[in-house]
């Protein structure tokens, strides 16, 4: 099993540059760690899918440090 080495420090220079980019085109960005509120915002949107039961807190007890552990961020 091979292994994903992230370099951090540029993980989070190119966070930065979107983010940049996003708040010129008018795009507001939000961190979140209440998986709660994704499924009520989904729940308002009449297209969008409700979230995968990985990020879904009515699947599962979760929280911000588990889905980065998840993810491999952290």
């Amino acid at each position: 099993m091979s292994q994903i080495v992230i370099d951090h420090l540029k993980l989070s220079r190119h966070i930065a540059e979107l983010a940049n980019f996003a708040h010129e085109q008018g795009i507001h960005l939000e961190y979140r760690t209440d998986f709660g509120y994704l499924v009520r915002l989904c729940e308002t949107l009449p297209e969008k899918p409700y979230p995968t039961a990985m990020f879904n807190p009515l699947h599962h007890d979760i929280n911000a440090g588990e889905v980065l552990n998840l993810l491999g961020i952290w």
